[in-house]
């Protein structure tokens, strides 16, 4: 697929990987052939991307079999391989209270409002834990706002979640400078416990670390059905079954119909990504090189400087086809606005890919069928809040009690107007704040 090619959100986040930008300086992939005959397991995952693999660490020892079993060619081959590398802070894109979670999740609020806090820190010393090579950068993240007003609501907002853990500190237009030059903002939040990651060296990495702790990777190895019997899942794929006496699923938006009870609990979301070569000037613009959200700008416009000193800018996918025609059409009057020095840099890379939102904000551990249970609903926030789900997900595969969890465990059920919200999420309501560029 070249850089001009149209993307289908139908298909989003299968095509080759060769265009995704991350894959010029990621880490090699492990071997994870497929599967060749039948096998038995304590622990039988669906998913090699970040949830499945952080739960099969989760999972690892005290003598468990553990398969994952993925059908792409290799581990973090979608959303989790190609998503736009930031780390972000807290409950950011969702814009919800540690109050609104207490509302809803009365049992479980201070566990997951301190898991939600501290997100960033937990995925920092996991990458540490494991010794994943991936480009990892936990410089901070800096939420801009345009407006003295954006910027008090903000601090407001933030200083509910340093109750249980967060951190932030407030930045002056002045002091914004030191990490981007830029006069478009009165002044800034810098979450100190987040940045950016190369997404799929992080995923080949969680691979690598997951084979090294005894679990059995096989990808190109699709389940084609999964049945539960006498007490044992039987998985069958083309080269063989693995039968299983527990099931954790960790497939995200790409689950298909394999598991239809998960398929309306939340809605689809697709984004996508640009990216330039590197350039000679990038530090001299964006010194800190860390990732930066406009608090005003309701595309979710957040440009960063990676390892190789390439801007990589994010976006929502609108319609069912975008080009990087499109994506630049979105991200270049965001630039000329709030980095003028980058508003004509040449874009090389266009990919996207896509991830589930949840109605309540938070992501979701739910039973899906007898010792069964599934993670999904990252909310965008993958690297942090999905990354503490999925670790509770392995938990509960390791026996776990669920009150000991930080989400709870719940039974899957619809997200309220699913079909009405999905469509209006990419057709509407995308487009729409792409096009407005206040």
């Amino acid at each position: 697929m070249t850089s001009t090619a149209i993307l289908n959100a139908r298909t989003l986040g299968t095509e080759p990987l060769a265009n995704v930008h991350w894959v010029n300086s990621a880490q090699p992939a492990p071997a994870c052939p497929k599967l060749d005959g039948d096998t038995e397991a304590d622990i039988v995952i669906l998913g090699a991307g970040y949830t499945g693999l952080v739960a099969a660490l989760s999972a690892a020892g005290d003598g468990r079999r553990i398969v994952v079993l993925e059908a792409a060619p290799e581990p973090g081959f979608a959303a989790s391989g190609r998503n736009a590398g930031a780390v972000a802070p807290m409950m950011w894109g969702m814009k919800k209270t540690p109050a609104q979670i207490a509302a809803a999740f009365p049992q479980h609020a201070p566990r997951m409002n301190r898991a939600i806090a501290t997100s960033g820190a937990f995925l920092r010393d996991f990458i540490s834990r494991y010794g994943v090579e991936c480009e990892a950068h936990f410089d901070g993240y800096l939420l801009a706002a345009r407006t003295p007003d954006t910027l008090a609501k903000a601090k407001a907002a933030y200083e509910a979640w340093v109750v249980y853990g967060g951190h932030f500190e407030l930045l002056s237009a002045q002091e914004l400078t030191r990490h981007v030059h830029t006069e478009a903002y009165a002044g800034a939040l810098r979450a100190p416990d987040a940045g950016y990651l190369n997404p799929l060296s992080f995923s080949r990495g969680l691979a690598a670390a997951a084979q090294d702790a005894g679990v059995a990777i096989h990808c190109g190895s699709p389940v084609l059905s999964a049945k539960y019997e006498s007490g044992v899942w039987n998985l069958r794929t083309p080269g063989g079954v693995v039968r299983a006496t527990t099931l954790l699923a960790g497939m995200g938006a790409y689950g298909g119909a394999l598991v239809p009870r998960l398929q309306k609990e939340s809605y689809e979301v697709c984004s996508a990504v640009v990216a330039t070569d590197p350039l000679p000037n990038a530090r001299e613009i964006m010194p800190g090189g860390m990732p930066m959200a406009d608090l005003d700008d309701a595309a979710v416009f957040a440009p960063m400087i990676d390892a190789r000193d390439c801007l990589v800018v994010s976006m929502l996918f609108q319609g069912d086809r975008m080009s990087l025609a499109d994506a630049e059409r979105i991200v270049r009057p965001r630039l000329a606005r709030a980095l003028p020095a980058l508003a004509s840099v040449p874009f090389t890379k266009f990919w996207g890919g896509k991830f589930l939102m949840t109605a309540d904000g938070v992501p979701h551990l739910l039973q899906i069928g007898p010792n069964a249970y599934a993670a999904q609903g990252c909310n965008g926030m993958g690297h942090s809040m999905g990354v503490a789900v999925a670790h509770d997900l392995g938990r509960l595969g390791a026996g776990a009690a669920a009150d000991d969890l930080v989400f709870p465990v719940t039974m899957p059920k619809p997200a309220p107007m699913h079909g009405l919200m999905t469509g209006a999420l990419r057709r509407v309501m995308a487009p729409m704040m792409n096009r407005k560029v206040a």
